[in-house]
């Protein structure tokens, strides 16, 4: 099981680098970039009173004053409520959806099931190891803002980003196991991909949809980007307890449906 383990972060670690890299990229320029718009915060308020107040709220934009007051209202807006969730997702579903259905597109699966372990090690072992792939990330790309911060004498609140590195975490993990649950169903990557994908891009549109149309208010609470919050995290250093509650259920109901799946279902490598 420990092989196994090892070997699912092993075979990621160079791709693990490069996401890290690319999100400390993002946060550094957008950290380096604070101190100026700190300084003409002003005239940055005035010319965003233009944009529309309907497109501003679907981006859980809802004071546009306060986005230039500190770099936890700024990192909301321009990196933890567009940039790194897509950055999560991309990461999250080829972790979980190559984890079995890359195993049987490789032919490498009846080794993995010769071995003297039964199904449910096998899976846990690659699914734990997917989790700290995952965990590693979140807090890379969370916490590089301390440092990032504290070198251009930017002020910050740490607690924040503890809040808001706790409701990331959920978020990913969920996403992970949702595409784990497909790759444990199909046999190709490339419908263990697409289905988690096509499900949160049509999560994205309830949730925007949510924001235009005040009679469709309630389709918010059917997207995951609905719990995960930045705003309410970095900002106001809050979760909600529903977020908790629905992350914290997809994780437990996809993970014990995946794992009976797995250990019943019968693989044929073609």
């Amino acid at each position: 099981m420990k092989a196994i383990f090892w070997r699912t972060i092993k075979d990621r670690r160079i791709v693990l680098l490069i996401y890290c890299l690319g999100v400390i990229g993002f946060l550094w320029m957008y950290v380096g970039m604070f101190p100026s718009f700190a300084d003409k915060k002003d005239e940055f308020n005035q010319l965003m009173q233009y944009y529309p107040k309907e497109m501003m709220q679907a981006f859980g934009i809802t004071e546009i004053t306060q986005i230039f007051s500190s770099i936890e209202n700024f990192l909301a807006m321009e990196q933890f409520s567009i940039v790194w969730p897509i950055v999560v997702i991309a990461l999250a579903v080829s972790i979980g959806g190559s984890s079995i259905a890359g195993e049987i597109e490789a032919g490498t699966i009846e080794t993995l099931l010769e071995l003297p372990i039964s199904r449910v090690k096998i899976f846990f072992a690659k699914y734990l190891g997917g989790l700290v792939l995952i965990a590693v990330f979140t807090v890379v790309s969370v916490f590089t803002v301390i440092p990032l911060a504290a070198a251009y004498h930017v002020d910050y609140q740490a607690s924040h980003y503890v809040t808001t590195f706790i409701i990331g975490l959920l978020f990913a993990w969920a996403i992970m196991t949702l595409a784990f649950f497909f790759s444990v169903v199909f046999n190709s990557k490339g419908r263990a991909y697409f289905i988690p994908v096509g499900i949160l891009i049509l999560m994205y549109v309830l949730k925007i949809i949510s924001s235009l149309k005040e009679n469709l208010k309630d389709l918010q609470y059917t997207s995951f980007f609905y719990y995960f919050d930045a705003n309410k995290s970095l900002i106001n250093n809050k979760i909600d307890n529903w977020s908790y509650l629905i992350f914290g259920g997809v994780i437990i109901v996809f993970t014990i449906i995946a794992v009976f799946w797995f250990s019943k279902r019968d693989i044929v490598v073609s």
